[in-house]
Protein backbone atom coordinates (compact mmCIF):
# COMPACT_ATOMS: atom_id res chain seq x y z
CA UNK A 1 0.00 0.00 0.00
CA UNK A 2 1.17 3.56 -0.30
CA UNK A 3 2.42 5.58 2.53
CA UNK A 4 -0.68 7.70 2.90
CA UNK A 5 -3.64 5.03 1.97
CA UNK A 6 -4.63 7.95 -0.70
CA UNK A 7 -4.26 6.13 -3.59
CA UNK A 8 -5.66 2.53 -2.52
CA UNK A 9 -8.93 3.52 -0.27
CA UNK A 10 -9.07 7.16 -1.26
CA UNK A 11 -8.92 8.41 2.43
CA UNK A 12 -6.89 9.35 4.85
CA UNK A 13 -6.07 8.86 8.68
CA UNK A 14 -4.26 10.58 11.07
CA UNK A 15 -2.58 7.23 13.36
CA UNK A 16 -0.31 8.95 15.73
CA UNK A 17 0.06 11.92 17.96
CA UNK A 18 3.34 12.79 19.07
CA UNK A 19 3.47 15.16 22.63
CA UNK A 20 5.38 15.43 25.76
CA UNK A 21 4.55 14.17 28.97
CA UNK A 22 4.92 16.78 32.04
CA UNK A 23 8.50 15.49 32.64
CA UNK A 24 8.73 16.57 29.02
CA UNK A 25 9.72 12.92 27.75
CA UNK A 26 8.17 11.91 23.77
CA UNK A 27 5.01 10.73 24.27
CA UNK A 28 3.47 8.23 21.39
CA UNK A 29 -0.57 8.47 21.63
CA UNK A 30 -1.74 5.95 18.59
CA UNK A 31 -5.08 5.69 17.34
CA UNK A 32 -6.86 2.77 15.12
CA UNK A 33 -7.84 5.15 12.32
CA UNK A 34 -9.14 3.76 9.02
CA UNK A 35 -11.36 6.70 7.58
CA UNK A 36 -13.23 9.69 7.84
CA UNK A 37 -15.44 8.13 10.71
CA UNK A 38 -14.76 10.03 13.89
CA UNK A 39 -16.59 7.68 15.56
CA UNK A 40 -14.48 4.72 14.93
CA UNK A 41 -10.91 6.68 15.80
CA UNK A 42 -9.62 4.88 19.07
CA UNK A 43 -7.03 6.95 20.87
CA UNK A 44 -4.57 4.24 22.67
CA UNK A 45 -2.41 4.58 25.18
CA UNK A 46 0.61 6.27 24.69
CA UNK A 47 3.96 4.79 24.77
CA UNK A 48 7.59 6.40 25.34
CA UNK A 49 7.92 7.08 21.75
CA UNK A 50 11.77 5.87 21.57
CA UNK A 51 9.77 2.26 22.13
CA UNK A 52 8.02 2.69 19.38
CA UNK A 53 8.84 1.15 15.90
CA UNK A 54 7.71 2.24 12.70
CA UNK A 55 4.25 3.21 13.89
CA UNK A 56 3.11 -0.13 14.38
CA UNK A 57 0.16 -0.75 17.12
CA UNK A 58 1.27 -2.98 20.07
CA UNK A 59 -1.72 -5.66 20.76
CA UNK A 60 -1.57 -4.56 24.39
CA UNK A 61 -2.13 -1.23 23.72
CA UNK A 62 -5.74 -0.02 25.60
CA UNK A 63 -8.02 2.64 24.10
CA UNK A 64 -7.75 5.81 26.43
CA UNK A 65 -10.32 7.01 29.33
CA UNK A 66 -12.47 9.85 28.64
CA UNK A 67 -10.75 11.89 31.19
CA UNK A 68 -7.43 11.00 29.43
CA UNK A 69 -8.26 11.45 26.07
CA UNK A 70 -9.85 15.65 27.46
CA UNK A 71 -6.58 16.23 29.57
CA UNK A 72 -3.33 17.78 28.09
CA UNK A 73 -1.72 17.32 26.13
CA UNK A 74 -4.32 15.96 23.81
CA UNK A 75 -6.95 18.26 24.49
CA UNK A 76 -5.39 20.87 23.22
CA UNK A 77 -4.12 19.05 19.75
CA UNK A 78 -7.79 18.52 19.42
CA UNK A 79 -8.72 21.60 19.31
CA UNK A 80 -5.89 22.55 16.91
CA UNK A 81 -6.87 19.69 14.49
CA UNK A 82 -10.67 21.54 15.02
CA UNK A 83 -10.29 24.85 14.75
CA UNK A 84 -7.55 25.42 12.33
CA UNK A 85 -8.88 23.21 9.68
CA UNK A 86 -11.47 24.35 6.96
CA UNK A 87 -12.48 20.74 5.94
CA UNK A 88 -16.17 19.15 6.91
CA UNK A 89 -16.79 15.89 7.75
CA UNK A 90 -20.52 14.21 7.08
CA UNK A 91 -22.12 11.37 7.21
CA UNK A 92 -24.08 10.42 3.62
CA UNK A 93 -26.01 7.55 3.15
CA UNK A 94 -24.16 4.96 5.25
CA UNK A 95 -20.58 6.02 5.48
CA UNK A 96 -18.16 8.97 5.95
CA UNK A 97 -17.37 11.76 3.35
CA UNK A 98 -15.09 14.76 3.65
CA UNK A 99 -15.07 18.03 1.92
CA UNK A 100 -11.76 19.85 1.82
CA UNK A 101 -8.31 19.07 1.57
CA UNK A 102 -7.88 14.98 3.08
CA UNK A 103 -5.21 15.81 5.38
CA UNK A 104 -7.15 18.69 7.21
CA UNK A 105 -10.73 15.92 7.05
CA UNK A 106 -8.37 13.24 9.16
CA UNK A 107 -6.97 16.04 10.97
CA UNK A 108 -10.71 16.80 11.98
CA UNK A 109 -11.20 13.02 12.00
CA UNK A 110 -8.80 12.38 14.93
CA UNK A 111 -10.23 15.84 17.36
Amino acid sequence: SDKTGTLTTSQMAARCVLTLSSSGQPRLTRCHATGYDPTANKLLAARDARASKGGEMAAAEEPLSEAERLSEPLASVGAVCALANLAHLRYVQGSWTHTGEPTEAALRSLA
